[in-house]
């Protein structure tokens, strides 16, 4: 009973009345572009910290800070912000960036601009990480773009290497698990499903993604 719990504390324990509350692990955001009226694309430090504020008000204790799909400068400022915001309480962890493109399909783009979109570059993901203080913990690519899956090949060692905005069939999406990848960007969202692949009576990409033993993946978003 209460008293009994109340033997149990030390002069020493902080105490927190959660009586009538629910008490929950804190939540992890893999997937954010903003919050408050900011977008980590922005490039604004401050702004990212009202971003962490935020989330931490909110419950998410860590949170990966999500890219779009911009040009090369407007994505080496905004990655550089990370190392501005503090690591404090009141402030959600940040645990990393998720880099969501350019190396994503056109006919899946989603909400990115399409001419900014391109094929994956090693060189180039260098540079955004070396930006960032090697801080970039997930990517977003479609694994039937020329030379992706050299690129997982690559990095799979380095960062998460996560499905998503493609057209991939079930066999490229298979291959691209086989070379490293090991998550998946807003499950049965701008990818192939078996809807999708019907007139070719085969699996899409969705279905190749819920057959891998292991595998992180982000839930399809609300409409």
């Amino acid at each position: 009973d209460r008293r009994q719990r109340q033997m149990c504390i030390r002069d020493s324990d902080t105490v927190f009345d959660a009586e009538g509350l629910y008490v929950i692990p804190g939540l992890v955001d893999v997937h954010i572009h903003g919050a408050r009226g900011h977008d980590f694309s922005d490039g604004n430090s401050k702004g990212l910290a009202e971003i962490a504020q935020y989330l931490h008000s909110c419950g998410v204790t860590s949170f990966c800070p999500t890219s779009m799909t911009l040009p090369e400068e407007q994505l080496t400022a905004a990655f550089a912000t990370i190392n501005d915001v503090p690591d404090a309480a009141g402030y959600a962890h940040i645990a990393g960036i998720h880099m969501e493109g350019p190396y994503l399909s056109p006919e899946k783009k989603g909400a990115q601009k399409a001419s900014y979109l391109h094929a994956p570059d090693a060189a180039m993901f260098r540079r955004l990480s070396a930006a960032s203080g090697n801080k970039i913990r997930i990517i977003t690519i479609a694994p039937e773009l020329p030379g992706s899956d050299a690129f997982i090949r690559e990095f799979k060692d380095t960062v998460a290497i996560s499905l998503g905005h493609s057209t991939a069939s079930y066999e490229i999406a298979e291959n691209a698990f086989a070379a490293g990848a090991n998550h998946v960007t807003h499950l049965f969202n701008a990818m192939t499903d078996a809807l999708e692949a019907l007139a070719a009576h085969n699996y899409g990409q969705a279905e190749t993604l819920l057959r891998q033993a292991q595998l992180w993946a982000e839930e399809r978003y609300l409409e």
